[in-house]
């Protein structure tokens, strides 16, 4: 699971809730990248948070904050670049639901 890039784990999972449209195939795509998001590389994190941002366009509260509890755990790998790109890509489509602490920290 850890070599599977962000943009392609977001599409794998969301995939079945732009085909189906059902509430409970949403809800298990959700339930997946939940489970997933902590297992993910440093970088596929900020793969995974352009992709939620621009493409998917999801604003799931869950999601972000597994997302950013990801970001947290690795925040020690990020250099000035990456921290950027997670600024730029959590900021976008407002409200995201990641705490004022990272917004902060980054």
């Amino acid at each position: 699971m850890t070599n599977d890039s962000g943009g392609l784990l977001a599409k794998k999972a969301l995939k079945h809730c732009h085909i189906c449209r059902n509430v409970l195939t949403a809800a298990a795509a959700c339930a997946f990248l939940i489970e997933a998001i902590p297992k993910l590389n440093f970088d596929a994190v900020i793969e995974l948070s352009y992709y939620l941002a621009f493409k998917a366009k999801l604003n799931d509260k869950f999601i972000w904050r597994a997302v950013e509890g990801a970001i947290l755990e690795n925040f020690h790998l990020y250099d000035l670049r990456h921290t950027c790109q997670l600024q730029w890509s959590l900021n976008q489509l407002k409200p995201r639901h990641t705490t004022t602490r990272l917004s902060t920290m980054l």
